[in-house]
């Protein structure tokens, strides 16, 4: 029996007298029709297609530049690394078919999603050769951990296999998910996101670390049904991003939604974006939708949002907004508002009494400091001190 690697299967394939057989149960469970759907284009590789009745968004660049081709994908793997003995065995894609309308417009009237499926080992050049075409199709990859995984891993096997591969622009869902999620429901996992945020839930899904036994099992016995469960697994991961990313586009774009997200970190996301993005209208209106879920961040009681709306308000000169900020932090015994607001009266207004009395009053509160806060105060206190005592002198 051959081990569970790509090495110890090749070397199985071409040593062990039962090799050929194998191979044949292999290609012949799918040509057989065992599995629905699915058309055979070469000696291991095979294909399932299908359309989805489902919205593609229209994604644009930070120039206002729109992508033409998305493509979405997610990787099935005989393992968990990205290194050089973990093999792609099945390719989950999906992109919105393009046709004419009136006056030549290009319209998007349906998604098509499709599996590309290896039987074996061999067939790795015909399986990457397939999707490499469809990839050269694309301009913008959306995923989900694909940026730090998938596209890594597709990397190495194009590598391996003397094929160029280079994946494009790449859209990974599990960033903004994190940022948009991570602290309200924990895990961003794209399950837990399926049941707290999109209301999917998987009945009987098979977890993704049993997926390579199951292909390693299909190797073994040449039993194709193993495998059934892998592709509904993956099918469903293809459209749970598809419906992802249609919601993160609508909380990006600002319309009107009925789910909780976090409104502070949103916020710094459109507004450094708007403001590091060439000038456009698009990015005017992300920075400015981007102060809007800061303020209601800081309404709700997020210091991270205070502290972000205040520092971008001096650096833009604007003290009073900066400095009812800091008010308003203050009161609940902020040591950031405190230090500010003796900066403020120490260097804008040279009111170093009013700075002092921030001092005092900071550490008056008796609450934990940080120790380059306590530092940071302690300094201050010596130095406004001594530069009272000179005015007074």
């Amino acid at each position: 029996m051959p081990g569970n690697n790509l090495t110890s299967r090749l070397s199985f394939l071409k040593q062990n007298s039962k090799g050929k057989a194998t191979l044949e149960v292999n290609r012949g469970a799918f040509g057989r029709g065992e599995l629905p759907g699915w058309e055979r284009l070469g000696e291991f590789l095979y294909r399932r297609r299908e359309y989805l009745a489902a919205d593609m968004p229209v994604m644009n660049a930070d120039d206002g530049t729109e992508y033409k081709r998305l493509l979405f994908y997610d990787t099935e793997t005989t393992g968990i690394s990205s290194g050089t003995g973990t093999f792609i065995f099945l390719l989950g894609m999906a992109w919105a078919e393009q046709d004419r309308g009136a006056a030549g417009a290009t319209t998007a009237s349906r998604i098509i999603l499709e599996q590309v499926f290896a039987s074996d080992y061999p067939g790795e050049p015909e399986f990457l050769s397939y999707i490499g075409r469809r990839f050269k199709e694309s301009d913008l990859f959306v995923s989900f951990n694909g940026k730090s995984y998938d596209s890594h891993l597709l990397r190495t096997r194009f590598l391996m296999n003397g094929m160029d591969f280079e994946p494009g622009e790449q859209y990974d869902l599990l960033h903004i998910s994190r940022r948009l999620w991570g602290r309200l429901i924990g895990s961003c996992s794209l399950s837990n996101i399926e049941e707290k945020i999109l209301g999917i839930y998987r009945n009987g899904d098979l977890p993704g670390y049993e997926v390579p036994e199951r292909y390693f099992s299909f190797l073994r016995t040449g039993n194709a049904e193993l495998l059934t469960d892998v592709f509904k697994h993956n099918r469903q991961d293809v459209i749970s991003m598809v419906v992802l990313i249609n919601l993160i586009e609508k909380i990006l774009s600002g319309e009107s939604m009925d789910i909780e997200f976090d409104y502070t970190s949103l916020g710094v996301y459109l507004t450094e974006r708007g403001i590091s993005g060439k000038v456009s209208g698009k990015n005017s209106q992300k920075a400015a939708l981007g102060v809007q879920h800061l303020v209601k961040g800081f309404e709700k009681g997020d210091a991270r949002a205070g502290r972000f709306l205040s520092i971008m308000h001096k650096r833009n000169g604007q003290w009073e907004k900066a400095i009812r900020i800091w008010h308003k932090m203050a009161e609940k015994k902020s040591p950031f508002a405190a230090i500010e607001l003796a900066k403020y009266y120490e260097h804008k207004r040279k009111n170093y009494g009013e700075a002092l009395k921030w001092v005092n009053k900071c550490l008056s509160w008796n609450i934990p400091l940080s120790t380059g806060d306590r530092y940071e105060l302690i300094h201050r206190k010596n130095r406004l001190f001594n530069k009272g005592k000179r005015v007074t002198n």
